[in-house]
This record gives structure tokens, sequence and C-alpha cells, in this order.
């Protein structure tokens, strides 16, 4: 018997100006394939499929370490309820939730952030384009930019004042020039004011 493809931690939705935020995190993704999302306007509804296409686990993500998934559902209103499906690569599935909209972080965006903040980039790994979420609590210089291994800069997606808030970015994984970057470990630094944070992402061909 195959072990369970999936351990999910966390499965929440949050309710945004235009649509509904959903979330996911697992602990381990094994004989995993993807997801399908489903939404009704009823806890005990019937619910209907709103991904087109089936939310693929990145290729080359390592099993055992799971990964953390975020999708818009803009038809999705403060009172959509949702399920999650996982996919088996021999075919079985498994439904977790249901969960509903919740309006809390639509409420915390419309408040300044408390503190300066930079995310872990979404997907990650990638393959061809991540998102970098970062969060400013008062205005700020900011300068945002993309490095490779070796410590060079290979583009910056961020450069001049901001007012406070909450931002983001994507990287399509193109240099200043606009040219396509080779696979591997990327860096990426934001300073803001007094604020400097590196995190790491990997791009995938």
């Amino acid at each position: 018997q195959p072990p369970v493809s999936v351990t999910l931690t966390a499965f929440e939705a949050y309710a945004l100006d235009t649509g509904v935020k959903i979330e996911w995190q697992t602990a381990s993704e094994i004989n995993h394939a993807g997801y399908n999302l489903y939404r009704s306007d009823a806890k005990d509804g019937a619910y209907e499929k709103i991904n087109d296409v089936l939310i693929a686990v990145p290729e080359n993500a390592v099993s055992t370490v799971g990964g953390h998934y975020k999708y818009v559902d803009l038809d999705g209103g403060e009172s959509a309820w949702y399920k999650l499906e996982s996919i088996s690569l021999d075919g079985s599935s498994e439904l977790y939730g249901p969960v509903q909209a919740s309006t809390t972080m639509d409420v915390e965006s419309q408040n300044t952030p408390t503190d300066f903040a930079l995310a872990q980039n979404y997907p990650n790994p990638f393959n061809p384009s991540t998102t970098i979420e970062y969060a400013l609590p008062k205005a700020a210089d900011v300068s945002l930019v993309v490095y490779d291994i070796q410590g060079k800069a290979v583009k910056t997606l961020m450069n001049g004042m901001q007012p406070a808030g909450r931002y983001t970015v994507v990287w399509d994984a193109t240099n200043q020039a606009g040219e396509h970057v080779a696979s591997g470990i990327y860096f990426y630094r934001i300073n803001a004011g007094e604020f400097t944070k590196l995190s790491r992402m990997t791009l995938l061909k």
C-alpha cells in the first residue's frame, strides 16, 4: 500500500477586495500529482470545481518537505466555502475542509503593517515566475534586488520611495536586459530604511 500522499498542516481562505485568497501548507507530499479546489455558497451545499487545470506540485519539489500554495478565486465572496482535493499519482483522491472565507486578512490589509517584513517567495521552487511580498509600516526608500549565487545583481525589482503598505512584486526569471536567466539558486534582498533582509529561491526549468 502506497504511503498517504499528503500531510496537510494548514488550509485557509481570506476574503479580499476582489475575490478570495486560498492558502494551504503541507508537511509532506508523496506519490502526489496535485490539487483541485471546490467552492460552495453553503457549508453543506453543492461544491463546484473552480480551477481549470490541476494545481500541480512544483517539479522536483522535495516530497518530504511539503509546500506552500496560494490560489486567488476571483469569483469568490465573503460567504464562500471551500474544499481542497488532493490527487495521488495513482488517481486516488482525498478531500479536506470545508473552510469558510474569513475577512481577517481583509481587515488586516486595510491597516498599516506594524513591522517591516519580507515574505518567502511563492511558488518556490518556481518556473517561469514567482511572487515576492513585503510590508512597510512607514514610508521608506525601498530597494529590492535579485542576485545570483555569486552575489552579482541580476535584476532590480523595486528602487524608490514607497508609502506604508503591503506590496507584491513578480519576478519573471529575467535579468535587467530582459533575457531569461539559467536555472539555479538566486537570492533576493530588500533594503527599506534601516530594515534589510535576504532570502533564497530556486528556479527550476
